[in-house]
């Protein structure tokens, strides 16, 4: 089958696997549109984890790495909670994923400021030194506005 679709045999096995899943679980999270990675992480649980734990995905809208931890969570200390999510608001993880976002959003605009340092080292016109020059103050006061927007997601 993996063949005819031009697939590899192990996404083949992993999809087949999806259909293993409690049907109200594989319903639920196929009418949200949840991506099939994030469905997959539900495959080894027991059917009632599942289905407490897709209820906490659709509400909560995590993406799989949460699912992963959760489920990984799950397997080691063998109770039914579903720890820490089931104590963090709807805010507090958008809040998290935002600060995220803004550290991912610092550290490239860091990596673009010094790639323009090291070209400025390597110019010797002046109007190109000068332009690059703006340029950089420019990235700066991005960084800082987003440390600065950063510090106040993360009070909340």
């Amino acid at each position: 089958m993996a063949e005819r679709i031009g697939k590899s045999n192990s996404y083949v096995s992993r999809r087949i696997a999806l259909l293993s899943l409690p049907e109200d679980v594989r319903e639920e999270l196929v009418c949200r549109r949840k991506s099939p990675s994030i469905v997959q992480e539900l495959v080894n649980l027991e059917a009632d984890k599942a289905r407490a734990l897709t209820q906490v995905i659709v509400e909560k809208g995590l993406t799989r790495r949460e699912v992963r931890k959760i489920v990984k969570h799950i397997k080691e200390h063998e109770d039914d909670s579903l720890y820490p999510w089931q104590t963090y608001s709807n805010t507090e993880i958008k809040n998290r994923r935002m600060e995220r976002a803004l550290n991912k959003c610092i550290a490239a605009l860091k990596i673009c400021l010094y790639r323009v340092n090291e070209t400025i080292e390597g110019v010797e016109d002046w109007t190109v030194k000068e332009t690059l020059w703006q340029c950089r103050e420019g990235l700066n006061e991005q960084i800082d506005n987003l440390i600065k927007l950063k510090k106040k997601v993360s009070k909340y």
